[in-house]
């Protein structure tokens, strides 16, 4: 198994990145929940997460 590679930080792109804050509620005001299956729920199936890359 290969090792992950990881990229450093570039500082200079983010040094003068406007910063905004929000609240979590405003964060995910238009998050719209999974609404998952009872079986799924109780654990009778599981559920497969697949990344499109």
């Amino acid at each position: 198994m290969e090792k992950p590679t990881y990229v450093p930080i570039d500082m200079e792109k983010i040094k003068n990145k406007k910063c905004t804050f929000i609240s979590s509620e405003e964060a995910l005001k238009d998050v719209i929940p999974i609404e998952w299956s009872d079986e799924v729920a109780n654990g009778d199936k599981r559920v497969l997460l697949v990344s499109k890359n």
